[in-house]
């Protein structure tokens, strides 16, 4: 999550949100769907967040990552979506901009090529 300069990890672990840290979190948010929402509302002064990036793939995260959005705002998601169901209406009643794509990722050697 990104809001004026604040940085937000949303999700529970503590190595990730050590790193999360490292990299300028200002805040963390270890609730999840209504609380998590609430909380990043808190954060930002009940506004919402600039950006959210979902990577989780779940209908619960990806309800989360739109409804902590501002209006105006834009979620982009990079997970595999399981099952996720969105609301045309409402996503576009919300004026919030999604976006999605697959995360780059270089494939991981075989036993037979590793060295």
């Amino acid at each position: 999550m990104n809001a004026g300069g604040q940085r937000a990890r949303i999700g529970p672990g503590a190595a990730s949100r050590n790193l999360a840290r490292h990299f300028g979190a200002t805040g963390i948010v270890t609730e999840r769907g209504d609380e998590g929402v609430a909380r990043i509302k808190e954060l930002t002064g009940g506004i919402g967040a600039d950006s959210v990036l979902e990577c989780v793939g779940t209908d619960q995260a990806m309800r989360q990552a739109l409804h902590s959005a501002r209006p105006g705002g834009h979620v982009g998601f990079v997970g595999v979506p399981h099952d996720v169901a969105v609301d045309g209406q409402e996503l576009f009643l919300s004026h919030v901009a999604l976006r999605a794509g697959p995360a780059p990722v270089p494939p991981l050697p075989t036993s037979s090529t590793a060295s």
